[in-house]
């Protein structure tokens, strides 16, 4: 679950009620506390997006976080939506001049589009991302 107090994370598996909730926040290495978004990819890896500081994954078995080549938030603003999807590229819709980023973590590259609204020359906060059975990427945004 991600909040403004980093992330909690429930296990459901273990006996100790001391250990079913643990915290992941700045302290851990999570670069924001004010979590967004939290998603996992087939590969396992857990996709965290944050308010202010763009996004990040976490390595489970390590409990480790990894930034990858997207570095402090990148100016890319507020965060508003990430899938994963069929090859495993990180798709990012955010408030922003290009608001919607791939990320394709193979190569630890990012490409940025911009979306163009009624106006073609008006960028888009692009609020929503969804991939469909063909493999479209379908963008929600906010005009």
């Amino acid at each position: 679950m991600g909040t403004d107090a980093g992330i909690t994370v429930f296990n459901d598996v273990t006996k100790n009620e001391k250990e079913k909730f643990s915290r992941i926040t700045t302290k851990t290495g999570l670069p924001d506390n004010i979590v967004q978004i939290i998603t996992k990819d087939k590969s396992g890896k857990v996709w965290v997006t944050m308010r202010d500081s763009g996004f990040c994954n976490y390595d489970v078995s390590q409990q480790k976080i990894i930034r990858p080549g997207l570095q402090g938030g990148c100016g890319f603003g507020p965060i508003y939506s990430m899938i994963i999807d069929h090859k495993g590229a990180v798709w990012i819709g955010a408030e922003s001049n290009d608001g919607l980023i791939a990320f394709i973590v193979q190569d630890n590259k990012y490409f940025r589009f911009p979306v163009a609204g009624h106006n073609e020359h008006a960028n888009q906060k692009v609020l929503t991302l969804f991939e469909d059975a063909e493999k479209n990427i379908w963008i929600g945004t906010e005009k």
